[in-house]
């Protein structure tokens, strides 16, 4: 049997994103002949080798380091520098995943390959394999998180040219791939109508594959934490518009209104990139119960 690739960003459980905290529960769930022949090819991030391998025993580290310019490989393959790619740098990185994915494939034939959705990485990937067959015998697959085409269409920042060049790689890598990871179908469907796919194209090669959540080195609860008046209410996600903190902020703000007797503390998590976006949601929560968050 082939190997199993993994592509990712970022894989730390607990990196400030939630893409991250899936793929660390997914690939703790793999059998342990599956974690024998699984790859992991970490993309511009760092990780401790030793680390990795208590989290996943036998899974093997690859790292793939996009800012290193490379205008040449082995058996004489010459590729374009980085600066050749001028559209958009995310079009050069997925560049240097093909070619780390063709040494990969050299070594051993890969079955399944994965990309994340955000930034185009499985791209040349793709092209290269619509153009000359590379991977034809695997199958490449794209795991819905969060793409850059979908925060644009719900935060607020200014739209570069270099972000819609982004997007229609995003779009191309959704297109052409054989499976669309999801963990749910309606994420699924919200991600579809975000990129304008038909339903006819999409379906077909559309997965529902929810990751069980791994507890990590923590003891689990045998049981629910009972319900009390000083627990701390808890925010867990990014703070940005598309994750919708303030739902939780008004819910929070009409808890405190009916219940004077909670004593508990409120707890956003991790702070998004607009602090001004963040006071605002903070502000929904009733001022004189402002000093608990």
């Amino acid at each position: 049997m082939g190997s199993l690739v993994f592509v990712v960003a970022e894989v730390h459980a607990c990196v400030e994103g939630e893409t991250a905290n899936g793929l660390f529960n997914m690939l703790r769930a793999l059998s342990a002949d599956d974690r024998k022949r699984a790859a992991l090819c970490l993309v511009d991030d760092v990780i401790d080798p030793n680390s990795l391998d208590q989290a996943f025993p036998d899974i093997r580290l690859y790292p793939i380091d996009t800012r290193i310019d490379q205008d040449g490989v082995s058996a004489g393959r010459q590729h374009p520098p980085a600066k050749a790619y001028s559209a958009t740098h995310s079009h050069w990185r997925s560049a240097v995943v093909f070619r780390a994915l063709a040494a990969l494939d050299d070594k051993s034939a890969i079955d399944y390959v994965e990309f994340p959705d955000c930034g185009g990485l499985a791209f040349c990937t793709l092209q290269e394999r619509n153009l000359r067959g590379f991977l034809d015998h695997a199958t490449i697959a794209v795991r819905i998180g969060m793409s850059q085409t979908q925060l644009m269409g719900v935060e607020a920042h200014d739209t570069l040219i270099e972000h819609l060049h982004l997007s229609d790689l995003e779009r191309k890598c959704l297109r052409d791939c054989d499976r669309i990871v999801t963990p749910l179908f309606p994420v699924a469907e919200a991600t579809r109508r975000s990129f304008g796919i038909p339903e006819e194209e999409w379906g077909p090669r559309l997965v529902e594959h929810a990751p069980w959540v791994h507890a990590g080195t923590r003891p689990t609860a045998p049981r629910a934490v009972d319900a009390s008046f000083d627990q701390t209410l808890v925010f867990p996600s990014i703070l940005r518009r598309v994750n919708r903190p303030d739902l939780f902020a008004r819910a929070v703000g009409g808890f405190l209104r009916t219940q004077q007797s909670y004593t508990g503390a409120i707890v956003f998590g991790t702070p998004g990139i607009e602090p001004a976006y963040q006071s605002g949601v903070e502000r929904l929560i009733p001022i004189d119960c402002r000093a608990r968050v």
